[in-house]
C-alpha cells in the first residue's frame, strides 16, 4: 500500500502531489540543482488544505449543479504545481482558494446562461463536512449518506439548498408529488436514526473552520 492509500487520501489527489514532486525533479535537472521533494508532513498538510478549499468554495458559492470537488482539483491543478516548495501554508491556501473562487465564480455564471435541465451534484457530506465536523456532527452525515441518490439529492436541496419543494422539483426534473414523497422519506430515515433533523439543517451554513 503506498503512502497516499495507507493515510486515507483521494487517489486523485496523490496523482497531483505525484505531478508536483516530477516536476520539481525536471526542473532540479535542467538547472543541476540539487532535487527537491516534498516532505511527508508537507504533503499531508497540502491535503489538509484541499479539504479547506472545498468546503469554502461550497459555502461561498452554494449551487447543486456545481461539482466542488471536480472544482477544487483544477484550482490545485492550476495552484498548487506553481508553487515553491517553500510556500508558507497561508500562501498556498491563498493562492488555491483564488483559482477555486474564479472556477466557482465561472461555473454560476455559465449555468446561469444556460436553459433546460443540469444535472446535479450530490456528494458525500462525510467528505464535504467530515475532516472539520464533531463526533456528533459526524454520525448525522453518515446518515444523510446511507441514504439512496434520489433521497440525498431532495435533501441536499431542500435542506443544505434551503430550496422549497417546488424549486427542487424543478431543478429535478421531476413532479412536486414525487420530491415531496422523497423528502418525507428522507426525514423518517433521519429521525428513525435519531439525528435531529431541524438542527442538522442550522449545521451546514454555520461551519467553523479553524485555520490551521
Amino acid at each position: 500500500m503506498s503512502e497516499v492509500e495507507a493515510k486515507g487520501i483521494p487517489s486523485a489527489v496523490g496523482d497531483l502531489i505525484a505531478e508536483a514532486d516530477a516536476a520539481l525533479v525536471e526542473e532540479a535537472e535542467e538547472t543541476a540543482a540539487e532535487t527537491v521533494f516534498l516532505s511527508p508532513g508537507r504533503r499531508i498538510e497540502l491535503f489538509r488544505l484541499f479539504d479547506e478549499v472545498r468546503l469554502r468554495t461550497f459555502l461561498a458559492y452554494p449551487d447543486p449543479r456545481s461539482n466542488f470537488e471536480a472544482i477544487t482539483m483544477e484550482a490545485f491543478t492550476r495552484a498548487f504545481l506553481d508553487l515553491p516548495a517553500d510556500a508558507s501554508d497561508e500562501t498556498a491556501y491563498e493562492r488555491i482558494m483564488d483559482e477555486a473562487a474564479q472556477l466557482a465564480s465561472d461555473d454560476r455564471a455559465y449555468f446561469a446562461n444556460r436553459r433546460g435541465f443540469h444535472a446535479i451534484y450530490v456528494p458525500s457530506l462525510v467528505d464535504l463536512f467530515g475532516f472539520n465536523a464533531g463526533e456528533e456532527f459526524h454520525s448525522w452525515l453518515t446518515e444523510v449518506d446511507r441514504m439512496s441518490i434520489p433521497e440525498r439529492a431532495v435533501y441536499h436541496l431542500r435542506d443544505m439548498y434551503s430550496m422549497k419543494n417546488t424549486e427542487a422539483s424543478q431543478v429535478l426534473g421531476c413532479s412536486e408529488g414525487w420530491t415531496s414523497k422523497l423528502y418525507t422519506r428522507a426525514e423518517i430515515h433521519l429521525t428513525s436514526a435519531g439525528v435531529p433533523v431541524e438542527e442538522l439543517k442550522e449545521c451546514f451554513f454555520n461551519v467553523e473552520i479553524k485555520r490551521r
